[in-house]
């Protein structure tokens, strides 16, 4: 999936850089859509906007120790809300969200999809309400 949403992302334009703990993964997916890869410092350091793509147990990893890193930057995991993500997603502040796409990675692009987008902080904070709107 995450693959898929770098596709999606350097079809818009915008300048997408692959990071994997697993550097010759990085290198390969970065190397077949045409894309930048870096270390997961490197990738987070030169981003606006961070789309976490991993297993529920490497996200919990990923999102403990980057989490200074992350502050302040827009962040969406495409995992899940279970097991305690959510609120290590919102303990990054108020640009961050969980999004759950409904269709399979063949799908060419975001039209006509369904996308569920889960907030992971309270509504009823103005600031954040306004940023998931």
């Amino acid at each position: 999936m995450g693959t898929w949403f770098a596709k999606q992302y350097r079809d818009l334009g915008r300048q997408v850089t692959i990071s994997d703990i697993v550097q010759e993964k990085a290198r390969k997916a970065s190397s077949e859509i045409g894309v930048s890869y870096g270390t997961n410092q490197e990738a987070i350091k030169s981003s606006y906007e961070v789309v976490v793509a991993t297993s529920l147990d490497g996200i919990k990893v990923f999102l403990k120790e980057f989490a200074g890193d992350l502050t302040g930057k827009i962040v969406f995991d495409v995992a899940s809300v279970k097991n305690g993500v959510s609120s290590l997603l919102s303990n990054l502040g108020n640009r961050t969200y969980s999004v759950h796409p409904m269709w399979g990675g063949a799908t060419s692009g975001f039209y006509g999809q369904n996308l569920v987008s889960i907030p992971v902080r309270s509504l009823d904070d103005h600031g954040y309400l306004k940023f998931f709107e």
